[in-house]
């Protein structure tokens, strides 16, 4: 009797993982320290990572509504951050900024699904010409 191989996680699947691994959630690591850290994140933390976190994503779509909305709402977000450093507090900024960071996050999700796993784009590319010198 031959011993079969077990089946590893399809390739494009891997992609995708890594990609809502590294491209999505990493970004959101200093939020994730910070609550460690303190118990809670403040409002600017919060604010200043929604702007950051929109236009990263934004930026790196191939999808011109995500590059839109991503510009829109960092350019917002970046707008309440210059506000907070001024003003002590501004009204719901943390509430909305969660609920920004979802939204794109979750067109993201399925732009990268859309692309890693249904048209098979790998996430990151490594060419052996490129460590050949």
């Amino acid at each position: 009797m031959v011993a079969k191989a077990i089946p590893g996680i399809p390739s494009e699947w891997q992609n995708f993982l890594f990609c809502l691994a590294l491209h999505v959630t990493l970004p959101l690591l200093p939020l994730g320290i910070e609550w460690w850290f303190s118990g809670a994140v403040g409002e600017k933390s919060a604010v200043l990572t929604a702007a950051m976190y929109s236009l990263a994503i934004g930026l790196s779509s191939r999808n011109i509504a995500l590059f839109g909305l991503g510009l829109i709402q960092g350019l917002i977000f970046s707008a309440a951050f210059g506000f907070l450093a001024k003003n002590p507090h501004l009204n719901q900024a943390d509430f909305a900024s969660y609920i920004a960071i979802a939204i794109i996050m979750i067109v993201h999700i399925i732009e990268r699904y859309n692309r890693h796993v249904v048209d098979q784009v790998p996430f990151l590319e490594f060419h052996p010409n490129l460590n050949a010198h």
